[in-house]
């Protein structure tokens, strides 16, 4: 595996975590949008108890990532 997998799968992890009502309450009242590959999905909540994701078609994107 190379650098660039290693970072994929880091982001994917901490989406999925994100995505857990065990957030839910960090997230009331808020939009975190999270970009991973070609996708952006919008996490927000709320009751309090349950994280909603919504995907963000408009914000999706093919750009290549710059490397800085």
């Amino acid at each position: 595996m190379q650098n660039d997998d290693y970072k994929i799968q880091l982001l994917q992890l901490l989406l999925d975590q994100w995505k857990t009502d065990r957030y839910a309450p960090a997230l009331q009242g808020r939009f975190v949008y999270y970009v991973l590959r070609e996708t952006c999905q919008r996490l927000t909540n709320h009751d309090g108890n349950s994280v909603n994701v919504f995907s963000t078609d408009a914000l999706s994107s093919l750009q290549e990532e710059a490397d800085t």
